[in-house]
C-alpha cells in the first residue's frame, strides 16, 4: 500500500501587537528619549497598565506600554473578556523555555519597530513586567543586558535556573522587585528566595514588599520613577 509522503514545517504569521507610546512634551534629545518598556499581566493589556501607572507629572523618559500578541479569554460568564498574553504555559519546564524565547524575540522584534518609527532611545531602556510579563521581562533583562539597563519585576517570580551563563555574567545590573506580601497567585516566598540568589551572584537586586496582594497598587508608580530615573541617568 503506498503511502503519502509527511512533511512538517512552519509558516511565519504575522500578530498585530498594540502598544500605546508616551513621549515627553518638547523635542526629543538627539538619540531619541530613553524609554521604559512596560508588559501586563496575562489577559491585560498595554492601555490597562498605562492607567495603572498613571503619572501625576509629565516625565524625563518616553514609556512604551506593549500588549502582547496572542488573544486570551479572561472570566467566566457575562465578566468574560478577551484580554492579550506573551506565552502560553503548561507547567513544562522545556515548553515554557521555548515560549520565553519565542516571546523574547517578538519583545525585541516590537521595539526595533517601535524605534524605526519614534524618536525613543533603543540603547537607555529599562523593562518592567507584571504578572506574566514580568516572568518576560526579567528573562529578557536579565539575558539582553547589552539592550536593557535595568529591569523592575512586580508580582512575579524570577527564573534564575533558566538564565545560565547569563546569571553567572550579571554583577552590578539594577534589578528593583515589587511584591505583596498577601500575594495568592504568585507567593512571595520563591521570589525572595530568588532575590537572594540574585544578590548572590552580584547583581544589584532590591525586593520591596508591601502589604497587599497581585494587583498593582497605587503606590507602585514612585517607587518606579525613582528607580527608572536612578537607572536610565546613570
Amino acid at each position: 500500500m503506498n503511502t503519502p509522503d509527511s512533511i512538517q514545517e512552519t509558516c511565519a504569521c504575522r500578530l498585530e501587537t498594540p502598544f500605546r507610546l508616551e513621549l515627553p512634551p518638547g523635542s526629543a534629545p538627539a538619540g531619541g528619549h530613553p524609554l521604559l518598556v512596560a508588559l501586563h499581566f496575562r489577559g491585560g493589556s498595554g492601555e490597562r497598565l498605562a492607567r495603572k501607572l498613571q503619572s501625576p507629572e509629565p516625565l524625563p523618559y518616553a514609556r512604551l506600554f506593549l500588549s502582547g500578541p496572542i488573544p486570551a479569554v479572561i472570566g467566566e460568564g457575562e465578566a468574560r473578556r478577551v484580554g492579550y498574553s506573551w506565552y502560553s504555559y503548561t507547567g513544562d519546564r522545556a515548553a515554557l523555555l521555548e515560549e520565553l524565547v519565542r516571546a523574547e524575540s517578538c519583545l525585541l522584534d516590537c521595539l526595533e519597530q517601535v524605534g524605526g518609527r519614534h524618536p525613543v532611545d533603543l540603547d537607555r531602556m529599562v523593562v518592567l513586567g507584571h504578572s506574566q510579563g514580568g516572568y518576560l521581562a526579567s528573562f529578557a533583562a536579565l539575558r539582553r543586558r547589552n539592550r536593557f539597563r535595568g529591569l523592575v519585576a512586580v508580582s512575579c517570580r524570577i527564573k534564575h535556573e533558566v538564565l545560565g551563563e547569563a546569571l553567572e555574567a550579571a554583577a552590578g545590573f539594577p534589578v528593583l522587585g515589587i511584591h505583596g506580601e498577601r500575594d495568592r497567585s504568585v507567593l512571595p516566598g520563591p521570589q525572595k528566595e530568588a532575590f537572594e540568589i540574585l544578590c548572590d551572584h552580584g547583581v544589584e537586586a532590591v525586593l520591596h514588599l508591601h502589604g497587599g496582594g497581585h494587583a498593582v497598587r497605587p503606590g507602585t508608580w514612585p517607587l518606579v520613577d525613582a528607580f527608572v530615573r536612578r537607572v536610565l541617568q546613570e
